[in-house]
């Protein structure tokens, strides 16, 4: 089976338009982690131990779901200190990360884009002083690059290009008063990375990636390594981002190093708890599999937050998988394949491989079992959503030419 085109539907990019603004996005993720400028700007927010293990505390919170007590910490520095946006910047990101396990979650957007306006807001009115006016950019640049990216998985792309370029400019102007550290070699990485992957996997995106600086991706994962080893408040995104490239890179050994370690870190997390899921998969270590994916059904259904039917549709899917072929149980791998059926229709997941390939494999079963017209109904919808050059869809039209119907009976070729 192809893995990467019918089974391994989380892709960074997903229309052409996202993509031209992928790189404004990956190059301000190093916000996402409150990198820290150096001396000789220390008498700032920023800088201040105590609001720095406060900080860290609540967002190891947030990155455990723990959103209710990450919110009180953050709410904490708000109420300290009303007129300085970081209070209303990491309520933003705690709003975020509610939004990370389903994008297509619409749920958490105004609250999201309400904080990061006030952070805005309470940016711009921050004096002119040069310890002011640093984290001034700061902030700016980085409130302003996470209402590009949620304009953008919105398909807002007007507002995501405005927002976009205002991130970049402020990026810019940042750049005169933050040294070089450890935390920023996460979006220098991201960076280096990226800029090369998009033209390499997108040809009709190399004119437009020529206005860009050129990068490098060896050097964007080592800058991304030394990242992990060296940096404070970065570290986890930069995991985060080293296992996604790591897995589009087929070097699965480090993709499921770090997935362990993110899942076991923040057990509670469900983007980080199916990534490590999915891993195990494809490692075909399927004991482990089933005791996950029974683990985030039982998460869904006792209603953990972030746990809800994009995760649902992995787990069902990967039970299906593991009855079929493991224990040959085909009453319960058909339950399961039908779950992950239902949980992809509740948010519109119809052209995603654990839909399609769950179509598949019940078309099979009917099939066999002399279903001649269920299994066609099943293909006919394979076929409509699978991508052309796809296994899965050359199946389904190969199956659907033999028992097309001629004069009122089934033809077998």
């Amino acid at each position: 089976m192809d893995r990467k085109t019918n089974l391994n539907p989380e892709y960074i990019l997903r229309s052409p338009s996202r993509r031209l603004l992928v790189v404004v996005y990956l190059v301000l993720f190093g916000f996402q982690g409150f990198a820290q400028p150096q001396a000789p700007y220390g008498d700032i927010l920023l800088n201040n131990p105590a609001i720095r293990i406060q900080a860290t505390e609540a967002v190891n919170m947030m990155y455990n779901f723990d959103f209710a007590e990450a919110n009180k910490r953050f709410r904490w520095i708000k109420k300290d200190y009303p007129d300085h946006p970081m209070g209303y910047f990491l309520l933003g990101l705690s709003e975020w990360w509610r939004i990370i396990p389903d994008v297509e979650n619409h749920d958490y957007d105004q609250a999201f884009l309400a904080y990061m306006d006030t952070a805005i807001t309470k940016a711009e009115n921050l004096g002119d002083k040069k310890e002011e006016n640093v984290e001034k950019v700061f902030f700016l640049a980085a409130a302003w690059a996470f209402k590009a990216r949620l304009n953008s998985e919105r398909e807002n792309y007007r507002k995501a290009s405005w927002s976009g370029k205002k991130a970049l400019n402020y990026l810019q102007e940042s750049r005169q008063y933050l040294d070089w550290s450890p935390e920023f070699s996460f979006g220098e990485g991201l960076y280096n990375y990226y800029r090369e992957w998009i033209p390499e996997n997108y040809k009709y995106l190399k004119p437009i990636m020529l206005f860009f600086p050129k990068g490098d991706k060896e050097t964007g994962v080592q800058l991304l390594e030394k990242n992990v080893k060296e940096s404070f408040y970065t570290k986890t995104e930069a995991q985060y981002w080293l296992m996604k490239i790591y897995d589009e890179e087929a070097d699965y050994v480090n993709s499921l190093r770090l997935a362990d370690y993110l899942h076991n870190t923040f057990p509670n997390n469900p983007y980080f708890h199916r990534y490590y899921t999915r891993l195990q998969f494809w490692k075909g270590n399927l004991l482990e599999v089933e005791v996950q994916s029974r683990e985030i059904l039982q998460r869904i259904e006792d209603r953990w937050p972030g746990y809800e039917s994009n995760s649902g549709r992995y787990a069902s899917f990967f039970l299906g998988y593991i009855y079929q072929f493991r224990d040959g149980n085909m009453e319960l791998a058909s339950y399961h394949y039908n779950r992950a059926i239902e949980f992809s229709l509740s948010n519109n997941s119809e052209d995603t491989g654990y839909y399609l390939w769950s179509q598949t494999y019940l078309a099979r079963m009917d099939s066999e079992k002399g279903d001649i017209d269920s299994a066609r109904r099943r293909y006919e919808i394979v076929k409509e959503n699978s991508d052309k050059d796809s296994e899965i869809y050359q199946e389904a039209k190969k199956y659907l030419k033999e028992t097309k119907p001629k004069g009122g009976f089934l033809f077998f070729g």
